[in-house]
Formats: structure tokens, sequence, C-alpha cells
């Protein structure tokens, strides 16, 4: 089944490198979009970016990751969800 992967460029709680080079493993069926200047929820309808601390694990250590929205970035995903999920094979 094909893959979808959105990421934000700035995401250091789950950081996108480490996606996009799972994609890499198999380009027939992943697709990784990278957002610059996104964090992670950057989809989030509304709110702000701000930081979290006392997380178990984050890209940048220390417990601490930056969350928020990224108003331009959702506006594009909410463009190409419905393209992707369109463009599905029919299930069997």
């Amino acid at each position: 089944m094909p893959v979808l992967m959105l990421l934000g460029a700035s995401d250091d709680w789950t950081p996108a490198r480490i996606c996009v080079a799972l994609a890499g493993r198999d380009t027939a069926r992943v697709r990784a979009e990278v957002f610059p200047d996104a964090n992670h929820g950057f989809d989030a309808p509304s709110g702000q970016v701000r930081e979290l601390s006392g997380l178990a694990s984050t890209g940048r250590g220390g417990g601490m990751a930056t969350i928020g929205p990224n108003a331009a970035a959702r506006e594009t995903v909410r463009a190409m969800v419905p393209a992707f999920i369109a463009s599905l094979p029919p299930a069997p």
C-alpha cells in the first residue's frame, strides 16, 4: 500500500531525517514530503509554537521538543492528502 509521510523539517521531537531515510528504502511505495520551518504538530489548526519539556525521548535530547502550527505547511497538506487518497488503488 502506498504511504505518504508529511514531515516538518524543524521537527526536533521526531526528526524528519529518520523518516526520509526509511522512505528511501522503498521509493516505489513511500513518498516523504518535508516542509521547511515546520515543527512537530505543524498541521494543528491553531495555537502557538511552544517548547515542551519532560519528554521521554526527543531528537534533540534533553527531553525537550518544539511543537506548533505552520499555516503554510498546513494548507499545502490539506490539498495533498485528498489528492493522495484519490490516487490510491481500489481495495481488493
